[in-house]
């Protein structure tokens, strides 16, 4: 086991909020995982997120208090196995901080609880092959970095790929993402993405096989550290187009590149799709046709909590004449997550499609027949949930919803 005081990734800040939870226990009904686990004894989870800051104080202090340097902290490496095996089935989705009444930023606490325990070698070893994946071929499948532009083959128009077309600079960048690049259950929302930008207009360009992975898993894994290497590449190439504008179609790569990118991009606009589509609309250059359909939308986390995202997805579907549209009992900054974040897939590959049930539940209660999000990842989990669940919601992203409105 690597020593745990060799450095400390938490901020004094959170070293403060580890103190500061007062037990109230409002975030244990509040957690989408907490809530399944009340019901399924196989997962295993603490009894809230207050638990396991509690439970990490308790480590932190017999880690690096006086006691421990004089006899060692006395803590088993089954004690902390099973602590790190709750730690990471969280979807570090930051719902507990919305209702967290002193607000401890429960998700950034997280996540460098995850760094703390991957400087002790205690992670998913599923984690290692996320990274062989990104150091072989720039993703998180290990899939060829040649086959990222294959999705391009189901356009109606020949896709912009940087090195596919004459071009040498750009108005927009479209940052594909790996999972809409790879996932053939959601490439359409690249197709649907790029076909809208080719609509409106604008000239943009896809990096194709020179796209890396924005970093974005290795940050939610507790890998921070690792990250620069593909940050640099990204940056490199997309400062060569000089655009104005870089797009997403999935949110923790719009979360990832304003946070970590932006910076070393002065004057160029970081905006998701939908934030784009909202402008394209107001300025006349795309107008959607009157569609009837009862729809509702579900929030990303790293869109909407994380990224402060959540009228303009609205405006886009209330733009479209005819189609009704009602949100969920919770939506917004207190909307479900899918289950599929947090790179809780790699720790257990069923947990996010039992968890999807809790919003595919309140979807239905609104009388829709189609469940709009704004991410890849979200409709992937969405789609696969349906039929285990016996629904019969239709599930679109907001770019094929627009881009049905205007065919």
């Amino acid at each position: 086991m690597k020593d745990p005081r060799k450095r400390i990734p938490l901020t004094v800040k959170q070293l403060i909020e580890l103190d500061g939870c007062t037990r109230c226990e409002i975030c244990k009904d509040e957690c989408t995982v907490y809530r399944l686990a009340k019901q399924d004894p196989t997962i295993n989870f603490p009894q809230s997120y207050a638990a396991l800051i509690r439970g990490f104080r308790q480590i932190f202090r017999k880690q690096h208090g006086l006691m421990a340097k004089l006899f060692g902290s006395g803590l088993s490496k089954e004690y902390l196995n099973a602590y790190a095996e709750g730690l990471f089935r969280c979807t570090t989705c930051g719902r507990c901080r919305t209702f967290c009444p002193i607000g401890i930023d429960t998700r950034s606490l997280g996540i460098a609880i995850r760094e703390y325990f991957v400087q002790q070698n205690l992670y998913p070893k599923n984690f290692d092959l996320m990274k062989e994946g990104l150091k072989s071929n720039y993703n998180v499948f290990n899939l060829p970095y040649t086959e990222r532009t294959f999705w391009g083959d189901y356009a109606p128009t020949p896709v912009n790929f940087l090195g596919q077309v004459e071009q040498t600079e750009c108005e927009v960048v479209y940052f594909v993402g790996c999972m809409t690049s790879y996932s053939p259950t959601i490439q359409d929302i690249a197709v649907a993405t790029a076909t809208l930008l080719d609509k409106m207009g604008l000239k943009y360009i896809c990096l194709g096989s020179e796209e890396w992975c924005c970093g974005y898993p290795l940050i939610l894994a507790g890998m921070r550290s690792e990250l620069d290497w593909l940050k640099e590449h990204n940056l490199e190439r997309v400062k060569a187009l000089n655009p104005k504008i870089i797009t997403f179609s999935c949110p923790s790569c719009y979360h990832t590149w304003v946070h970590e990118y932006a910076p070393h991009l002065p004057g160029v606009k970081m905006m998701h799709s939908s934030q784009l589509l909202y402008e394209m609309i107001k300025e006349g250059r795309i107008k959607p046709k009157p569609l009837e359909m009862k729809v509702t939308y579900h929030d990303p986390c790293d869109l909407g909590r994380n990224s402060g995202v959540y009228n303009e997805p609205r405006e886009v579907i209330n733009s479209i004449p005819k189609l009704t549209f009602k949100d969920m009992p919770n939506s917004r900054d207190k909307s479900w997550c899918c289950g599929g974040g947090g790179d809780v897939e790699m720790v257990d590959e069923n947990l996010p499609y039992k968890l999807a049930k809790t919003v595919l539940d309140e979807a239905e209660e609104t009388g829709a027949e189609a469940l709009i999000t704004a991410c890849g990842q979200c409709k992937r989990v969405f789609l696969k949930a349906v039929p285990k669940h016996g629904k019969s919601l239709k599930v679109m992203d907001i770019n094929e919803l627009v881009l049905r409105s205007i065919e």
